[in-house]
């Protein structure tokens, strides 16, 4: 009798569920275990800061005082005070402008890396993934020293060309905060997941994959041992096809 081998896809099925009986903490390493203390430690530090602001909105005087009382003057304050208004309008007027100028430039990038056969790809995976590094603080400097009503570079020379009165432009406005914070967000949108560097195939959209899951199931299929590597193997795939054109 001739030997039956199962093929690559029952096998990668096979290897990729979990032992049974196996614990959950038994197949953590080392090194997640690490990291889950430290996200652990992140998230306590953060509901300890809100735990205290939310404690601090409901006393009155100060903290450190031996008596305090507790009531909600100071949600009534707030609420009754006419700049609230003026403060919830800004800030959807920011959110509007910013989310606006992040699809305005982060989706027609992703639409040329995925869709297009536009030479210089990794060039502009770059250039974007570079803003996302940028510190926030170091990019609202510069365009301050560009367009600060006052200071600003245009805004100075504008002025001494045409005798302008005023500067033209006013980047301490709420379209002009909107307009740095969405250049900021921008490269979100050519780094969501499905975006990126270009796939097998997937340079011109001529049906490649480039999802986590299709990529992992095109791996296992040409390599049934990759099933061992669990849940987090799925993962390690996904970036590895991502990154490894870089």
């Amino acid at each position: 009798m001739s030997e039956r081998h199962p093929d690559a896809g029952t096998m990668s099925m096979a290897m990729a569920q979990p032992i049974q009986g196996q614990k959950l903490f038994g197949r953590l390493e080392p090194l997640s275990v690490a990291m889950l203390l430290c996200v652990g430690c992140v998230c306590f530090i953060i509901l300890a800061h809100l735990a205290v602001i939310l404690w601090l909105s409901v006393i009155e005087g100060s903290p450190g005082a031996a008596v305090h009382s507790y009531s909600w003057k100071n949600y009534l304050e707030v609420l009754t005070d006419g700049r609230t208004v003026d403060v919830l309008i800004n800030t959807f007027g920011f959110s509007v402008v910013s989310l606006v100028v992040a699809l305005l430039f982060g989706l027609p990038a992703a639409w040329l890396v995925e869709r297009t056969d536009l030479r210089g790809k990794t060039l502009l995976y770059t250039l974007m993934t570079i803003g996302m590094l940028i510190p926030g603080f170091a990019a609202a400097m510069g365009w301050l020293f560009l367009m600060h009503p006052r200071i600003g570079l245009l805004n100075v020379w504008a002025k001494q060309l045409f005798g302008l009165d005023n500067s033209p432009f006013d980047i301490a406005s709420v379209v002009g905060m909107g307009w740095v914070q969405g250049l900021n967000l921008a490269p979100l949108g050519l780094h969501h997941d499905g975006c990126g560097i270009p796939c097998h195939g997937s340079s011109s959209g001529r049906g490649g994959t480039n999802q986590p899951g299709q990529l992992a199931a095109h791996h296992v299929a040409r390599d049934p041992t990759a099933g061992m590597a669990g849940h987090h193997g799925s993962l390690d795939l996904y970036f590895h096809h991502r990154f490894r054109r870089l």
